[in-house]
């Protein structure tokens, strides 16, 4: 079962129009001995979106006292690894600094625990935001540009558990 709570963003239809204020996150989860700990979770159909009977999420904005959305969680491969997605799109108007992820998923992480994810984001242009911290229970991990050419359309973290 899924759980996506969220504050409510009010949008004029002229807000709707304008492009969404991005947030992309990929998240690289590996043990210790550098085992792949999200390869093999079973996704649906599209071979994308992770079963929704495999995982809670629950995520909120700050700084955003507005809209509701739903998330999925996602995985996508990056070199020998396999990613969980966690990207969402906001109306214009929705500007956050940060997000956070409350997920439980026992294929990842090895127990039934709720785990807080927190990202950091700061502006960086018009519609685009650069992701500056990532903190999992506690733990803060480094943060890369996944196309640092392309500033804003991607931030990766490696999650050693």
């Amino acid at each position: 079962m899924v759980v996506i709570s969220t504050l409510i963003c009010g949008c004029s239809s002229q807000e709707n129009s304008r492009p969404l204020q991005s947030y992309p996150l990929k998240l690289r989860f590996q043990d210790t001995s550098g085992n792949d700990k999200v390869k093999g979770i079973a996704c649906l159909e599209d071979g994308i979106e992770v079963g929704g009977n495999l995982y809670k999420l629950i995520v909120s904005y700050t700084e955003s006292e507005k809209e509701v959305h739903n998330m999925t969680l996602k995985v996508q491969r990056e070199d020998d690894y396999e990613c969980l997605v966690f990207s969402k799109g906001l109306h214009p108007n929705c500007i956050v600094g940060m997000i956070t992820y409350k997920l439980t998923c026992s294929y990842v992480f090895g127990d039934n625990e709720e785990h807080t994810i927190i990202s950091h984001w700061e502006k960086y242009d018009k519609y685009l935001n650069s992701c500056s911290r990532i903190v999992i229970d506690g733990k803060e991990f480094p943060v890369t540009e996944e196309y640092p050419e392309q500033k804003g359309f991607g931030y990766m973290a490696q999650i050693i558990l």
